[in-house]
């Protein structure tokens, strides 16, 4: 009879065939067994004839060839490779042994526990404490319109696994056990509490790992591109710091069955992170824990805190000193004669109307939110500056007309009071002013004639007056000096006593004197104000 090499590969055949006495010898799958000891379980039912042995002194005193399979190893994967149906070698590493041999009664759906809960067999421990940190390696956007930052991490976590524990089982150089993609354990249900979406990294395979030590750690890490909800406070946007948080924590285990804890490095971020955003600069990174109570129980949570600073001087060059140039240039107008309408109201019109491109151009992409932004108070002031420029000049030149209107009226008056002081003591025919009977002497009708004064013309006084007056009406022309000297002393008697009236030719230029200095000035006190205040 052909003897085993040595006689743990005999108590490993034994074992293979004890285990699997209730089902044909063609399902001793899953384990390694040398070729002659599987052709032998093949073809001899009786091989096995010594006594079932202790399962748990070979799991933790059997000897190391036990589980470590040597070179030249068919490990049977199909009930048909004991028949001789199929012929499939695999040589795999003694690695892959042992770790198949640990998962022989693994249950992955059932958390670690204190102890060494075998198949029906479950206790129930401590809670599983996991150890996590994460490795910050980009954020390449901050979004304000649908609030919130993309990152990408990778997601690093330990724990404690005892049913994994294979120090009494492996030489001593075994120092680690990669986990294959197919080969299932236990994993923490972690989910981020203010993710929107997300994926996993699948260029060429999955971006995760999972390693076990001999004392039954875990060490998992996986790699994952995501975006995460922020809600923003823009009060003093551009002038803002926004805070944001990363928070993770189990989905379905509380505080009974999984504790997050930070790793002694909690996080990592790459210095290129700091420096990537365009318009924004991380300010700090801290970490802190986010524990909540429901009516289901109370839930572990681990917290990163951003705090993200807005780049100013963008806003500086793009937004800030152009408004501010268009307010200047409105100021501007108020030197250009109010007379020049079509210089004046063209420069107004085309500053405001830029004003309001630049404004649109901005907020365009701000969400709208139901409070009044750093941004939108100096946008407004800058358009109210230059919209009071196109208001004044609209008063000023309603007034100027105005005034000249006025002028005109009383000029037209004085002219028609003289006329009528004319026509009722003399008679104008042609251009000579004939004095009446009574006037005249006994040479009443000797004619001398006088020329009119240039000031009465001038003055507006007389218009159809002809140029020479008559000896005859010499005592009338005294009478008539005296009329309009009683004319003048009225006319500026008026002027003097009507407060709301101001000489129509210095009422407009009074107020573009004004103006010149009233508004630079306020628009001067304006920004000490905002930038005391948003700065």
């Amino acid at each position: 009879m052909i003897e085993p090499s040595s006689a743990s590969l005999h108590w490993m055949a034994c074992v293979n065939k004890q285990l699997y006495s209730g089902m044909t010898q063609r399902n001793c799958y899953g384990y390694c067994t040398p070729v002659v000891l599987a052709a032998l379980m093949a073809v001899i039912p009786h091989f096995c004839t010594s006594a079932r042995p202790n399962l748990n002194a070979i799991r933790h005193g059997g000897n190391e060839s036990s589980v470590e399979c040597p070179e030249q190893v068919r490990c049977p994967r199909w009930s048909s490779d004991f028949n001789g149906e199929r012929d499939r070698e695999c040589t795999l590493s003694g690695e892959q042994c042992l770790i198949r041999l640990l998962l022989r009664d693994y249950k992955a759906e059932v958390r670690p526990t204190s102890g060494f809960g075998g198949v029906g067999n479950v206790r129930k421990g401590p809670p599983v404490i996991v150890h996590t940190s994460i490795d910050i390696q980009s954020i390449y956007s901050v979004d304000e319109i649908n609030m919130e930052f993309k990152a990408q991490i990778v997601l690093m976590q330990r724990w404690t696994d005892h049913r994994l524990q294979f120090a009494h089982l492996a030489s001593s150089k075994t120092k680690l056990l990669r986990l294959n993609r197919d080969q299932i354990i236990w994993k923490p249900d972690t989910f981020f509490q203010n993710e929107k979406y997300g994926h996993f990294h699948m260029v060429k395979q999955l971006n995760s790992a999972s390693k076990v030590k001999p004392n039954g750690e875990i060490l998992y890490s996986v790699r994952l591109a995501m975006a995460f909800s922020c809600v923003m406070n823009l009060l003093k946007y551009p002038m803002d710091i926004q805070k944001c948080v990363i928070e993770f924590s189990s989905y379905a285990y509380t505080t009974e069955d999984i504790v997050y804890i930070w790793d002694d490095q909690s996080f990592v971020v790459d210095p290129a992170v700091t420096s990537a955003l365009p318009n924004m600069a991380i300010k700090t990174i801290t970490n802190g824990t986010c524990s909540s109570k429901t009516n289901t129980g109370e839930y572990s949570c681990l917290r990163i805190t951003l705090v993200f600073e807005r780049s100013f001087s963008f806003f500086v060059m793009q937004l800030y000193v152009p408004t501010a140039l268009l307010v200047a240039i409105s100021c501007l107008s108020y030197w250009i004669d109010w007379r020049a309408s079509a210089g004046r109201m063209l420069l107004t019109i085309v500053t405001f109307l830029t004003l309001i491109t630049q404004n649109y151009s901005t907020t365009t992409n701000l969400p709208p939110v139901s409070y009044a932004k750093a941004l939108d108070v100096w946008i407004g002031a800058c358009v109210i500056f230059v919209f009071g420029a196109l208001v004044e000049y609209a008063f000023v030149n309603f007034m100027g007309l105005s005034r000249e209107l006025k002028g005109r009226k009383l000029l037209l008056a004085n002219q028609e009071r003289l006329r009528r002081l004319l026509t009722g003591r003399s008679s104008i025919s042609g251009t000579k002013l004939n004095c009446p009977r009574e006037y005249g002497s006994q040479n009443a009708f000797s004619r001398r004639t006088f020329k009119v004064p240039p000031s009465w013309r001038r003055e507006g006084l007389v218009e159809t007056v002809g140029e020479q007056w008559s000896e005859a009406g010499l005592r009338h022309y005294m009478d008539l000096e005296a009329t309009v000297q009683s004319i003048r002393s009225d006319r500026m008697r008026r002027a003097e006593d009507r407060t709301d009236y101001i000489p129509f030719s210095n009422a407009p230029d009074l107020v573009d004197r004004i103006f010149r200095i009233l508004m630079p000035l306020g628009f001067l006190l304006f920004n000490i104000v905002y930038w005391l205040l948003y700065r």
